[in-house]
């Protein structure tokens, strides 16, 4: 019950907001926002999956050996970057500026993703932050995007 109302979060601030709700652009908002975080709970399960399974919860750690749990999230930090410029190429945003921004966030991510895949169990807690670092950077350049229309 509570992931599935976590999903809801996009949707009821684009209501609130006056948008509709079989609008594409909050589905391309959706997407982006479940794409990061898969990776953001691999990387999680990287570091407790242990602990789930101790517990007695099922975890991908009773599947994946740590290698591949590495790869998967690696591939998924990847998709995040990529899924990003679907954000831009479906006109939520306005600004060029933060077009530019996003996509050099969105490198930095993908070069994160490459370091992360080089360092391994060593970085998770870094990986960590800054795929934490790279939504909130992108949510607020989403948030100076539409700044302007404030105070118009």
């Amino acid at each position: 019950m509570y992931t599935a109302n976590r999903h809801k979060a996009p949707a009821m601030g684009w209501i609130a907001g006056g948008g509709n709700l079989l609008d594409p652009k909050l589905a391309v908002l959706s997407f982006f926002f479940l794409m990061w975080q898969v990776p953001h709970f691999f990387i999680h399960l990287l570091v407790f999956g242990k602990e789930y399974e101790e517990a007695g919860h099922p975890s991908l750690t009773e599947v994946f050996t740590g290698a591949q749990l590495d790869r998967l999230t690696f591939q998924w930090i990847i998709a995040t970057a990529v899924s990003l410029q679907l954000v831009i190429f479906y006109g939520l945003l306005q600004s060029p500026l933060v077009h530019i921004s996003l996509i050099a966030v969105s490198l930095w991510l993908a070069l994160n993703g490459i370091n992360f895949m080089r360092a391994h169990a060593s970085g998770y807690a870094g990986v960590f932050k800054r795929t934490n670092y790279f939504m909130l950077t992108v949510m607020v350049f989403m948030f100076f995007d539409k700044l302007p229309r404030f105070f118009l």
